[in-house]
């Protein structure tokens, strides 16, 4: 009986032994080896370190899991590049998964060419990114009067079910989130759909804190965009739909639809906190957010365009519709009016169109 027990304390030292070297996976999460994968924790290798962590995702991904963690660290990664998935640069994200970022610090190695993206998600659905702190080189531009480079903290191209939960963005000299379009054929472009961005701290970045371009059903909620600015538009989350009529044989469009923004704090920005402006910019909603220092502009051409229970405090907050915008719904009475701390600061010259039943909407023009 003795010898029977030795034999199971035995067998019990070598899988607690083997468990404790497979490189800390559970069941459905993939930790990555940071030494098996010549990936560096500290800084350095920018090069080998992408290509390390590219490596684990496409390995992670191989053997069926469905999450991947970076361990605790401060990662430097390669992200000089346009388009494309040959040029190995940046984090690609595949189909159907979750990159776990909670613990990790990733920077963009600054470099000679001029767009710069640090996390890809392009042409792919049902993919999450949790947590991290990623980092630009805002300052380090700006210094060098280099006014070419642009940089991308996470970048959305053709992609459906996204999304973003956790993630602080700072110093990214372009617009922190990019939700574009990205070309498939000559002239074709594939929308984005349901994309959630959540609980982000976005902070002083040139261009834009989110840019969307192309896009249906997004919803961006308790997020923190702030100190945004030093380059025009300088706004805090910019609907900005593109439309190029060069060749009139061959015109496209992109377009911005559903979108649903609601209890973010806005501060500090140096363009308006929400910007609508272009063509094809429909059926937007913001509700609940708060504007400190910062603002709401409807552009000539946007449509059905829902702004209640906002709260805008400072002279530099204001609401404006302009003239040509059609069925915009700011009220500053009733249960759903805006609190604005300056009322002289709004201005609503939208044009109805009977969508709205509502006696509280404030009309001014001059």
């Amino acid at each position: 009986m003795k010898t029977i027990y030795i034999h199971l304390i035995l067998l019990l030292s070598v899988l607690i032994f083997s468990c404790s070297n497979d490189d800390s996976q559970t069941s459905d999460t993939f930790v990555i080896n940071n030494s098996k994968f010549g990936i560096s924790a500290s800084k350095t290798n920018a090069r080998q370190t992408t290509d390390g962590i590219n490596r684990a995702i496409e390995q992670a991904k191989d053997e069926g899991y469905s999450i991947v963690k970076l361990t605790k660290g401060e990662y430097l990664i390669s992200s000089e590049g346009v388009t494309g998935y040959d040029n190995g640069n940046g984090i690609f994200i595949p189909n159907n998964f979750t990159l776990d970022l909670t613990e990790a610090k990733l920077y963009i190695e600054p470099g000679s060419k001029n767009v710069h993206k640090l996390i890809r998600i392009d042409e792919v659905e049902n993919v999450t990114i949790i947590g991290g702190h990623l980092v630009g080189n805002k300052d380090k531009y700006d210094a060098e009067n280099n006014t070419e480079a642009t940089e991308c903290a996470i970048e959305i191209n053709c992609s459906k079910n996204v999304t973003v939960d956790g993630v602080k963005m700072e110093n990214f000299r372009g617009s922190a989130m990019w939700i574009g379009y990205g070309f498939i054929a000559p002239n074709e472009k594939r929308l984005n759909k349901n994309v959630k961005i959540v609980n982000c701290e976005i902070f002083h970045s040139s261009m834009q804190g989110i840019s969307i371009i192309h896009a249906s059903n997004v919803e961006i909620a308790y997020n923190k965009i702030y100190d945004i600015g030093g380059m025009l538009p300088g706004c805090g989350i910019d609907l900005e739909p593109e439309t190029d009529w060069a060749d009139p044989l061959h015109p496209w469009k992109s377009w911005v639809e559903y979108v649903n923004i609601h209890h973010n704090e806005f501060k500090d920005t140096q363009g308006e906190g929400l910007c609508f402006t272009n063509h094809y910019t429909t059926d937007i909603e913001a509700t609940d957010n708060t504007f400190d220092n910062s603002a709401i502009i409807v552009g000539a051409y946007p449509k059905r365009i829902r702004l209640m229970r906002n709260s805008l405090k400072g002279w530099e907050s204001y609401i404006v519709a302009v003239s040509g915008s059609v069925d915009v719904y700011m009220p500053l009475e009733g249960s759903n009016k805006n609190e604005i701390e300056f009322k002289q600061r709004v201005l609503n010259c939208s044009t109805q169109t009977g969508h709205i039943k509502e006696t509280d909407n404030y009309i001014f023009c001059y």
